[in-house]
């Protein structure tokens, strides 16, 4: 075989198999014969791989990857795909709103919690003005934690149907912040809930709050701020007096004390820790130790 025969089926092999492969445009044909042929999974890929080549329009091309993605099961992609559609040209916002309240009904039927999370999240995140309650209650039904079920907790009290799952939702929503390090904003939702005093939730909640002040106070102490440690070590001591973890504010009070020179105030504090405290009690002995450094100069303080 000469080379110029060689170059010339070379040739012929590459325009063969170019005219064989789909062009951008094709993607969009493939999807839709796809979707009438009930392969909605294949018309998925084919809608998305035509948005990838940037052809077409792209709000046309989310709102049919979302309806294939809805027949195919695909919740969690439908999710996506509305959300793209909201996002795409401003011109399918009610379209796509309609379609995320349709995934997020379906994915309660279900049982489909990432579905359920992400839709509700866009249409939070959207500012649909659809009533969320429902979906919020199904997230907290079926557990979580994470930033995006933790802000849901509020709509889902609002929409209890009793004082008592409003009032058991925000002690959720209370034990979350705290779990996740906000304790500032837990001790304001655990005030409001002891406050109201109803039900079973009001001493929990107070005890929830007196732990949280105490978090706050130690983390001021620790950084050197000791105004904001003092105030919240007394709120901790209000909210959890003749409790474990009101004597802890108090010992904590003593060191804020004894920092600024308030020797006799310090003492003060770390006497009532050891005159609660049982033989062998930690707290006690954490007291002692700073008593008798006091006492004995040379010796390190804790």
């Amino acid at each position: 075989m000469t080379l110029a025969r060689s170059a010339l089926l070379a040739t012929v092999a590459v325009l063969v198999a170019t005219a064989c492969a789909p062009s951008a445009a094709d993607h969009e044909v493939l999807g839709d014969r796809a979707y009438v042929a009930g392969n909605h999974a294949e018309a998925l890929t084919e809608y998305r791989l035509a948005l990838l080549q940037g052809r077409g329009s792209a709000g046309r091309l989310h709102a049919k990857a979302a309806a294939a993605a809805v027949r195919a099961g695909d919740l969690q992609g439908a999710a996506q795909e509305f959300g793209l559609l909201a996002r795409a040209d401003g011109q399918h916002l009610d379209e796509a709103l309609d379609g995320l309240d349709a995934v997020a009904r379906e994915a309660v039927a279900a049982g489909d919690r990432p579905a359920l999370r992400a839709a509700t999240a866009l249409l939070r995140d959207l500012g649909s003005g659809r009533s969320l309650g429902p979906y919020a209650a199904a997230l907290v039904k079926t557990g979580g934690g994470d930033g995006n079920d933790i802000a849901m907790l509020p709509t889902a009290a609002a929409n209890a149907p009793d004082a008592r799952m409003q009032d058991s939702l925000m002690f959720v929503y209370a034990q979350a912040l705290a779990r996740s390090g906000r304790c500032e904003r837990a001790v304001d939702v655990f005030g409001g809930l002891a406050r109201r005093g109803r039900f079973q939730t009001g001493d929990q909640a107070t005890a929830g709050a007196a732990l949280c002040a105490l978090r706050v106070a130690r983390g001021h102490l620790d950084a050197g701020r000791n105004d904001p440690a003092e105030s919240w070590f007394r709120r901790a001591i209000t909210l959890g007096d003749d409790t474990p973890t009101g004597r802890a504010a108090y010992l904590g009070l003593g060191d804020v004390l004894r920092a600024r020179g308030d020797l006799f105030a310090a003492v003060t504090a770390w006497e009532r820790v050891i005159a609660g405290g049982a033989p062998g009690d930690s707290l006690a002995e954490q007291a002692r130790t700073r008593l008798n450094a006091l006492g004995n100069p040379g010796t390190a303080q804790p």
